[in-house]
């Protein structure tokens, strides 16, 4: 199985596909775990999408990642990265989607990539 750097210290190469758990007691606990994670995917050429919500939001992501020297504008424009907020993601029309319809998204964005080669920015 292909692995990959997460950038987080100690862990090593994790395999695509395998899960991890974070448990934090505050916005900078999750953003030291989180801001390394997505720059590393992007340092790999990965398509990243980030959905945010308390106590971390799309524009405080955005900046701490620009913070770590990612250049978010650009990685956005390529559309190697995705930063939104729960709401933008989960909701629309004011309604909650279903579990059919949040796997459809990912599986849309997942075909995405893959058809890009899983690599969103040469």
């Amino acid at each position: 199985m292909t692995a990959t750097e997460c950038g987080l210290p100690g862990t090593g190469p994790v395999p695509y596909g395998a899960h991890m758990c974070h448990l934090y007691r505050d916005r900078d606990a999750l953003a030291e775990t989180l801001v390394p994670y997505f720059t590393a995917g992007l340092r790999a050429r990965e398509r990243c999408i980030w959905v945010t919500s308390e106590p971390l939001h799309a524009a405080d992501a955005a900046t701490a990642l620009e913070g770590s020297g990612v250049d978010v504008a650009a990685a956005r424009k390529c559309g190697a990265l995705q930063i939104v907020d729960f709401s933008q993601w989960y909701l629309r029309d004011g309604a909650t989607l279903g579990p059919e319809e949040v796997c459809a998204l990912w599986l849309a964005e997942e075909r995405e990539a893959l058809a890009a080669g899983s690599r969103a920015c040469a």
